[in-house]
C-alpha cells in the first residue's frame, strides 16, 4: 500500500515514516475522490471504463513526471516523426518481450511498454492538435473535458 516505506526500529525515523504514510494515505483518498468525480462527469457505466480511467490517470501522472525531466524540446524538435520513431522503438521492445516470454525483463516490463505507447499516443495527439508548443507548455491547463 505504501510503496518505498520502511517502518521499523530505526531511531528518529519512525516519525518521518508515519508522516510519509499519512501523506500517502491522504494522496490516495484525493486520487480516489478525483477518479470518482471524473467517473460521474464522464458518466462511465462499465467497470472497464472505470478501470481504464484509473489507468489513464496513472499514465498522465507518469507523462507529467517525465516531462519535468525531459522538458519541452525533446518532443518539439522532431515532432510527429520523432513520435513515430519512439513508438517503433516501443513496438520492437514489446515484440521482443512477448516473443521471449519475458515476464521479468531486466529494465522495463510489458506494462511499462504499454504505458509508454499510450503516452506517446497522447503526445502525438497533442502535437497534431497544436497543443504541444512552447506557449502552452508552461501555462495553466484548459478547463477539463
Amino acid at each position: 500500500m505504501f510503496s518505498g516505506v520502511i517502518v521499523g526500529n530505526r531511531q528518529g525515523n519512525i516519525g518521518k515514516d508515519l508522516n510519509f504514510m499519512t501523506q500517502q494515505y491522504m494522496d490516495m483518498q484525493t486520487q480516489t475522490e478525483l477518479i470518482q468525480a471524473a467517473t460521474k462527469v464522464l458518466d462511465l457505466k462499465t467497470e472497464v471504463g472505470k478501470k481504464a480511467l484509473r489507468r489513464a490517470f496513472e499514465n498522465i501522472k507518469l507523462l507529467d513526471s517525465k516531462q519535468q525531466d525531459y522538458g519541452f524540446e525533446n518532443i518539439s524538435l522532431s515532432g510527429e516523426v520523432g513520435i513515430q520513431v519512439r513508438l517503433q522503438d516501443k513496438i520492437c521492445r514489446l515484440k521482443n518481450l512477448l516473443e521471449n516470454n519475458s515476464d521479468a525483463p531486466k529494465n522495463e516490463s510489458i506494462f511499462d511498454t504499454y504505458q509508454d505507447i499510450a503516452n506517446y499516443g497522447i503526445i502525438g495527439d497533442m502535437l497534431r492538435r497544436g497543443d504541444w508548443n512552447k506557449k502552452t507548455h508552461n501555462s495553466p491547463p484548459d478547463a477539463p473535458f
